[in-house]
């Protein structure tokens, strides 16, 4: 009898979380973020949501968090590391991609009888400055301005509404050391 009842609540357990999308928060059992330190301006900063998470909403997520992350340390800007192939930045198949620089919002198929789930994660290594920017950063983010821009979505788990991507990148966005 006791362990039917334990078998009931476990079931009931992930019932409850198979209905929520990923809450804004460090990485648990329905998604968030996670951090992994290079050195002190270098982070890998992805976010993972669940089936229930819209790409749009891991991408506002991981932007936020990357912004939260630069202002914590004490920086304002936050550029993603350069790779060797070319990107644009402008993707809407894919994600974010910002010239010559990897980063996305990347779906994963989960096969399920009768389905498939989709979730989607964001990822990139972004390196963070302070004021003035170097002169060879071609692009980098503003984070006071993500984080004004998405406060609202973000603490009201993506109920209020978002300002469009493109938005966000042109207001926040800041091409040689000049705001773009």
């Amino acid at each position: 009898m006791i362990r039917s009842s334990r078998i009931a609540a476990w079931v009931a357990s992930i019932a409850l979380l198979a209905g929520c999308a990923s809450p804004y928060g460090p990485h648990g059992a329905t998604g968030g973020y996670k951090d992994t330190k290079i050195d002190d301006s270098t982070y890998l900063v992805r976010f993972d949501g669940n089936g229930n998470t819209p790409r749009e909403k891991v991408w506002n997520y991981w932007i936020y968090r990357c912004a939260e992350l630069t202002v914590t340390n004490g920086y304002q800007y936050f550029a993603q590391m350069a790779t060797e192939q070319p990107k644009t930045l402008w993707d809407e198949d894919t994600g974010w991609h910002m010239q010559n620089t990897k980063g996305y919002v990347a779906p994963t198929y989960i096969y399920v009888p009768g389905s498939t789930v989709y979730t989607y994660h964001a990822s990139a290594v972004i390196h963070m400055f302070k004021p003035p920017l170097p002169t060879d950063v071609s692009y980098a983010i503003d984070a006071p301005v993500v984080m004004e821009m998405l406060k609202d979505y973000v603490t009201s788990g993506g109920t209020k509404p978002a300002p469009k991507r493109e938005e966000v990148l042109q207001r926040a966005g800041v091409r040689f050391g000049k705001p773009s």
